[in-house]
């Protein structure tokens, strides 16, 4: 599965979010091969995805994705992988937006 247009204009953060959203669906379709391709393929869209605010924002998208395919710990991963990102940006309102979203998971 790609996602050309958003590739091709080097848009990583969201092709990133549409393959995680495309998987999300897949999921609630039963279509377990399918989302796991594309729960993949985002994961790799967005570790190209240069611009720290861009790859939170990126991430917590993958996150809630994953959350709605009863994906918890997957979910609960990325939340906690976007948290320190954005720490490590200074990004410090969206920090305690993910942190209360992750906590929301439990």
């Amino acid at each position: 599965m790609r996602f050309y247009v958003a590739e091709n204009l080097e848009q990583y953060d969201k092709a990133g979010e549409c393959a995680a959203w495309y998987a999300a669906c897949a999921a609630r379709l039963g279509m377990r091969d399918v989302s796991e391709d594309g729960f993949r393929t985002a994961e790799s869209l967005l570790a190209r995805v240069r611009v720290p605010a861009l790859r939170v924002k990126a991430l917590r998208e993958l996150a809630d994705a994953e959350r709605l395919s009863a994906r918890a710990n997957d979910a609960r991963r990325h939340f906690a992988r976007a948290i320190a990102e954005a720490r490590a940006a200074g990004l410090v309102d969206l920090v305690a937006k993910l942190s209360a979203e992750r906590k929301a998971l439990a």
